[in-house]
């Protein structure tokens, strides 16, 4: 991308306008924002607008000195960026490159560390608070969150025993577990001849505060009134899996028709919606209280977001062409010996292509204050709900192509099977089939999701097998 595509752009996390240099430390913000974030460039000669106004030539080199001089006097620790000339459209503008710093946190002298560790927050700068300055203490020392020890509470065997049934299940390791495995996927730490769980430990075992996944369904596209919602709680694999349910149970569920077989087809691709799960919790900034990784649901999207900038100082750009930077070591390494996971620099390249290939737009992902979302377009109902013969390769249709029948409302049913057991007190598999005018297995699916999702509750065996709403 050139310069002039650059500036068209706008103003955005790595770029900044200013029509005239600003007095005093105002650029020297911008330059600790830029340094204690992604790195960005400064363009002096350039209106908010993106209008190319220009500056003095003969003044460029002045402006050189002056800013130079601001900001080795300014900064703490010292910044060195890359200040030179540019000519656009035969005019000249002065550029400020700053490269993301190893140095971090960087403020102004005169201010002190507590009010201006500024950092490049979209288009804006802000002052990091505590939490954040941590975490750009733990990035100098190239340590990560989940490497810290968590609290000061030696480990206990209980909890120690979990951690290594939870791995045992969940990854591919043969064996089980021992102490020195957990020492070296950093999941304890020994310190004063005792062991103590890294933060890491604590996130997989569901024991940090607000290290959860937080699930919604809305009506219509505001977020106003709730239809289902979920709190995924309890291990960190069990979240995961919870939130893969609400995902199916809220999504249409079409269908192609291949000879006499029915083959199930969702909306959005779940291998899409699951590996922009993962990457929301492997990526996540664990480090902010008060946030968790949140899945949106409403009538025209889907939205998964993380809490955290895009880590490593790299731009969404940069990670859709492939570049992966882990925020989190410990959840990275174990996570990558599990099914969930497929490989380093996929993830977003793989989301698009599944998107792709189910002939869906391309999901949009947005860096938002400091958190990132993947936001999936769901199908125009109008265009989805296509029925069609299985039969029909004489009318001209491509014999390739693979029929399909109408997108099926999960939500949609559960309300009418609720509405059916609230009034009769319960109800029979057949009895849903009938009512929802579903096949028999898709029917025991559909109950079966309720059943985990604890709306109703299965009574009795075999013949005798009924379902009534559950009690709270």
């Amino acid at each position: 991308m050139n310069y002039a595509e650059i500036i068209q752009q706008g103003e955005s996390k790595t770029v900044e306008f200013k029509e005239i240099l600003p007095d005093g430390e105002k650029i020297a913000k911008s330059v600790i924002a830029f340094a204690n974030s992604s790195g960005g460039r400064i363009f002096v000669g350039v209106r908010a607008d993106g209008a190319v106004t220009g500056i003095d030539a003969a003044e460029l080199f002045a402006l050189k000195d002056k800013v130079a001089n601001i900001i080795h006097d300014s900064i703490s620790p010292n910044v060195f960026p890359e200040i030179y000339s540019l000519n656009l459209d035969e005019k000249m503008l002065l550029v400020v490159q700053v490269a993301p710093s190893n140095s971090r946190p960087h403020y102004l002298r005169s201010v002190g560390i507590e009010k201006s560790a500024y950092v490049r927050l979209g288009a804006t700068n802000k002052a990091a608070d505590k939490q954040m300055r941590r975490m750009l203490e733990l990035q100098q020392q190239n340590i990560t969150f989940d490497e810290e020890i968590c609290g000061f509470e030696p480990a206990d065997s209980e909890h120690c025993a979990r951690l290594k049934a939870l791995l045992k299940k969940y990854t591919n390791r043969p064996k089980a577990l021992t102490d020195m495995d957990l020492l070296n996927l950093r999941l304890i730490s020994e310190m004063y001849d005792k062991t103590y769980f890294t933060n890491g430990a604590a996130i997989i075992l569901g024991l940090l505060p607000n290290a959860s996944i937080k699930c919604a369904r809305f009506a219509g596209i505001e977020r106003l009134t709730f239809l289902d919602r979920k709190d995924c709680e309890g291990d960190l694999f069990s979240q995961i899996e919870q939130a893969e349910k609400f995902l199916a149970f809220n999504l249409r569920l079409g269908a192609r028709i291949e000879g006499f077989r029915r083959i199930d087809i969702p909306e959005i691709p779940f291998a899409a919606l699951r590996e922009a799960l993962v990457n929301a919790v492997i990526h996540r900034d664990y480090s902010l209280l008060g946030a968790d990784v949140r899945v949106t649901v409403n009538d025209v999207a889907v939205e998964i977001t993380s809490p955290g900038d895009v880590p490593g100082g790299s731009t969404i750009g940069e990670a859709l062409q492939g570049r992966s930077e882990i925020r989190n070591n410990v959840l990275a390494r174990v996570l990558k010996e599990t099914e969930f996971f497929d490989r380093w620099g996929t993830g977003l390249r793989r989301i698009m292509s599944e998107c792709a290939e189910a002939g869906l737009s391309a999901p949009e992902i947005i860096e938002r204050g400091y958190g990132v979302s993947v936001k999936f377009l769901r199908p125009d109902l109008e265009q989805s709900e296509r029925k069609v013969n299985a039969n029909r390769t004489q009318t001209g249709r491509n014999p390739d192509e693979k029929p399909v029948i109408a997108f099926e409302n999960s939500s949609e049913f559960s309300k009418r099977l609720l509405a059916y057991i609230d009034d009769a007190g319960s109800i029979t598999r057949a009895q849903a089939e009938s009512l929802l005018n579903l096949g028999r297995s898709r029917t025991a699916e559909m109950l079966a999701s309720m059943v985990v999702a604890g709306t109703i509750e299965q009574i009795g065996s075999n013949r005798s097998t009924r379902y009534i709403i559950k009690q709270k």
